[in-house]
């Protein structure tokens, strides 16, 4: 769990520097036409630039988030050290580093930087530590009701 968060933290930090190095607030370029630009947006909210007027705020409750899930995740590891659950602890590392790369951009420029936008679908743009913590919670999710399951006799 914990090399995998620093290793998607790791990557979501280099490819972040990569983007606020090539290009300028609001620049975009299209990587596949009319599918995929890679823009830069300087994000101070949450998902979908929510509440992007109190970014104070917005940094607490990712703290404060981050540690819930590290909590969760490392009582999840001390309850299943044999490792049987792979899913649960990728879907923690995946959401941990994805949040700590967020964590970092607040911290450090004052905002969050996304560049990965799907033209095709007019989705917000985003960022790999929003991905990765997408992907981390619906693993996370799918293991929890493949453990109901299993604990209803239904597996």
């Amino acid at each position: 769990m914990g090399l995998l968060a620093l290793l998607c933290t790791a990557f979501d930090q280099a490819s972040k520097a990569v983007v606020r190095a090539m290009l300028l607030p609001g620049q975009s370029v299209p990587l596949v036409t009319g599918v995929l630009n890679l823009t830069r947006v300087n994000n101070t909210g949450v998902a979908f630039s929510l509440f992007n007027r109190h970014p104070s705020w917005m940094l607490i409750l990712t703290v404060i988030l981050f540690g819930v899930f590290l909590i969760f995740g490392l009582k999840s590891l001390s309850e299943n050290p044999a490792g049987n659950h792979r899913q649960e602890t990728i879907g923690f590392g995946l959401v941990l580093g994805g949040a700590a790369g967020n964590i970092l951009d607040r911290l450090l420029q004052g905002r969050v930087t996304d560049f990965i936008d799907v033209t095709c679908i007019h989705y917000p743009v985003f960022n790999l530590a929003d991905s990765f913590i997408c992907i981390g919670v619906a693993l996370l999710v799918w293991h929890g009701f493949r453990r109901e399951s299993a604990g209803n006799g239904n597996s």
